[in-house]
């Protein structure tokens, strides 16, 4: 993936209902850290200062180029013209045209992942932890878990409880960053399936139809749980599409 954009409109093929997951490793993109720097916006390279921490301020700047110029690809349009405005619970939201029909990107990064999902529809989100070992799995769940959650991790052997709650955390998180209301959404308003022998779905949801989402869970490395979640029905998910590879 580079930095240079393109000007054929929509190179990436994206009809309604589809969501492209592209997923990045940390480590081999570190070349392109310098072209990703030079696409972002001041507010973006403010941003990226005020990081402490280098590994958090190498994943922001190519986790924000990403979005740039994979955005580029399925607008048509150069990657550093493109205006990026912060929604009111920190989601961005490319701003587009009219020709550019309904458009969602969102991007995720934890440890040496960087995830990206770009969609047919406007609410979409996608979340991505490596697992911590000093999370305190008994004392966080009634915080925010659902009831039912909370049982149904509890029943599972206990060897399972710190993968599963990482399980449980990208699914909701995914979800409350596709509807764009962060936490205020309502973390126990809603069950998200977890259990290792049933597929991702959002299960239960106050006041609307879970069959109105569709819940993904993504694979990646041993050590970390990551998911993707849209409010649309049956939304068909593909993983890194064949086209990536006419990126870098």
């Amino acid at each position: 993936m580079t930095a240079e954009g393109t000007n054929k409109a929509h190179s990436f093929p994206l009809k309604p209902g589809d969501v492209h997951v592209w997923r990045l490793q940390v480590s081999e993109w570190l070349d392109v850290l310098p072209s990703f720097w030079g696409l972002l916006s001041d507010e973006e390279r403010t941003r990226a200062h005020r990081f402490r921490s280098t590994p958090d301020r190498t994943r922001f700047i190519l986790g924000r180029g990403a979005l740039r110029v994979l955005a580029s690809h399925y607008l048509g349009r150069p990657p550093e013209s493109l205006s990026i405005r912060q929604e009111a619970m920190g989601k961005p939201r490319i701003e587009t045209q009219p020709q550019d029909g309904a458009f969602g990107i969102n991007l995720s990064h934890s440890g040496n992942w960087i995830l990206v999902a770009a969609g047919g529809m406007l609410d979409l989100g996608i979340d991505v932890e490596q697992h911590e070992d000093e999370i305190d799995v008994a004392e966080l769940m009634p915080s925010v878990f659902s009831p039912w959650e909370q049982r149904t991790l509890l029943s599972l052997p206990s060897e399972m409880h710190r993968s599963s709650f990482f399980d449980i955390w990208t699914r909701k998180e995914a979800v409350i960053k596709a509807d764009g209301a962060g936490v205020s959404f309502g973390l126990s308003r809603f069950d998200v399936e977890f259990r290792p022998d049933r597929a991702a779905t959002v299960r239960r949801i106050e006041g609307e139809s879970p069959d109105t989402w569709t819940l993904h869970a993504l694979p990646l490395a041993p050590g970390y749980s990551a998911a993707v979640a849209c409010r649309v029905p049956n939304a068909t998910v593909t993983l890194d599409p064949p086209s990536s590879s006419n990126t870098r």
